[in-house]
């Protein structure tokens, strides 16, 4: 997929890095829901299933895909990704 395609869908770099990261929180979210049933019955469900999310090194390639991302674009476009870590 050349660059022109990508720009024609999201119309800037920023909105294609904000879709990117959008992706990646999404993910994110859905395996930590699945991470917090195991949990339920604690008041620290999300805390406990982020703990274990992130000692899978396997994991590791996506939060280091994702923090590359959030470098990469202005701090005001993150405002979405920060509400998903904001109590």
């Amino acid at each position: 997929m050349g660059k022109g395609s990508l720009l024609h869908q999201f119309g800037s770099k920023d909105a294609l890095i904000i879709g990117l990261l959008n992706q990646l929180m999404g993910m994110l979210g859905d395996e930590l829901n699945v991470l917090a049933e195991g949990f339920e019955t604690s008041p620290a469900a999300f805390a406990l299933s982020y703990l274990d999310y992130v000692r899978e090194p396997s994991k590791t390639a996506i939060g280091t895909a994702a923090s590359i991302l959030a470098a990469a674009v202005d701090s005001d476009l993150l405002d979405s990704t920060r509400a998903t870590f904001e109590c």
